[in-house]
């Protein structure tokens, strides 16, 4: 059911969805090689290599899976519960692809050396962090794609992205990595939401409250896809009154 869902949605071009699928197999079916811990961060993750026949791929094990009552705030909302889990990871993934954002890594969830995690693919961070670069040789299509991502990190709530958790290609596109903070059941949006990626936005409207269950209840708790549901209203409500005010400005192609 969900293959079907993440196949039938996609909407990256053929070749970046055969590439997608072929990293997938190898995360869920590769040998694994070797698993080194990283030795940062606050989740204990792990580097693993893995080999299938001659394709080797590295990836970010991350075992994390905590779930805590507590009065969790942002912003101006709180929360009663705090959860850092590897399921996120697994479920920005699938909601990435079924969106066909693009934004997020392949992940799988996987069982290695007798811990269950989530397993995404490694992304080499091309452009430091802090050392002088080239500025995008398409300074509006860098634009579309920050507002692409701001869409997404606040569908998924993502209270944890920052200048660690982004990582941008050689031409600068940016890949959300480190998404295990996130479908807090907050509903405020905490960046301006006022341009939407056409492909993503219709494939909102179009991703029913059945379907989203479907394919999310294994890795959400019910508040978490309740929390979901409502802020997708809030974005597709928001995407209506931008188009009513700035007519076709308000959306770009994706």
């Amino acid at each position: 059911m969900l293959l079907a869902l993440l196949l039938a949605t996609a909407a990256l071009p053929a070749e970046a969805d055969v590439e997608r699928l072929a990293v997938e197999r190898v995360l869920r079916r590769g040998r694994v090689v070797s698993v080194v811990p990283l030795g940062e961060g606050i989740t204990n993750s792990s580097k693993v290599e893995l080999r299938d026949g001659p394709r080797t791929v590295r990836a970010v094990f991350k075992t994390a899976d905590t779930r805590l009552k507590s009065k969790f705030g942002f912003g101006t909302e709180t929360v009663g519960f705090y959860r850092d889990t590897y399921r996120h990871e697994v479920a920005a993934y699938v909601l990435d692809t079924l969106l066909g954002f693009g934004l997020v890594p392949p992940v799988v969830e996987r069982k290695i050396e007798g811990k269950r995690g989530s397993l995404q693919a490694w992304v080499e961070r091309s452009l430091a962090r802090f050392a002088p670069a080239t500025p995008p040789s398409d300074m509006g299509r860098a634009n579309e794609e920050m507002h692409a991502m701001r869409l997404f990190d606040y569908l998924i709530f993502n209270t944890d992205r920052h200048v660690r958790n982004v990582v941008f290609t050689p031409d600068w596109r940016p890949v959300a990595i480190d998404n295990s903070i996130s479908f807090h059941a907050f509903l405020r949006p905490f960046r301006p939401l006022y341009r939407f990626p056409r492909g993503p936005l219709d494939r909102l409207r179009r991703l029913d409250a059945r379907a989203l269950e479907s394919a999310l209840d294994r890795y959400l708790d019910a508040d978490e896809i309740a929390a979901l549901r409502q802020r997708r209203e809030r974005v597709l409500q928001r995407a209506d009154e931008a188009v009513a005010s700035d007519g076709a400005a308000a959306v770009f192609d994706w």
